[in-house]
């Protein structure tokens, strides 16, 4: 199964570089975007949500140690346990709680549940944007969203 984005979600991943321009997919009639298996299996297994949290470092006004992360090739459910585990740790990191449910939903394959935690993502990022550009005028939300 392939995992299917929203418009919105599919453009900010672009934008900060998650997914590349040339990534193949396909849009379906309802407007999603379906990515395709190579792709959906690295959100799947916490690969691209590791970047994600790279991009979203700032949020937490500290420098991480990103060594400590380090996720295992794969897409088992023990490794997709094991990386959403480490992904718990360095999300609260940056100051995100990853619910519990939406982890195991994850972790046992509802793909479904991907499209609606990166909205969730996305909203803290932007909102959190948003005040650190109150804070600074320098910083441009669009450069990040």
């Amino acid at each position: 199964m392939k995992i299917q984005l929203d418009y919105e979600i599919f453009h900010w991943l672009l934008t900060i570089k998650v997914l590349k321009q040339s990534l193949p997919h396909q849009i379906r009639k309802s407007g999603k975007y379906e990515l395709d298996t190579q792709t959906s299996v690295q959100f799947q297994n916490g690969k691209k949500f590791f970047e994600i949290g790279l991009n979203l470092s700032f949020i937490a006004e500290k420098s991480l140690n990103i060594e400590k992360f380090a996720l295992k090739d794969g897409n088992t459910q023990t490794i997709r346990h094991y990386n959403w585990n480490i992904l718990t740790n360095l999300y609260q990191e940056i100051g995100i709680t990853i619910d519990k449910d939406i982890k195991n939903l994850i972790v046992s394959g509802d793909l479904e549940i991907i499209n609606e935690f990166l909205k969730d993502i996305y909203a803290i990022a932007y909102n959190s944007l948003e005040k650190l550009s109150e804070s600074f005028p320098i910083v441009r939300k669009n450069d990040f969203l």
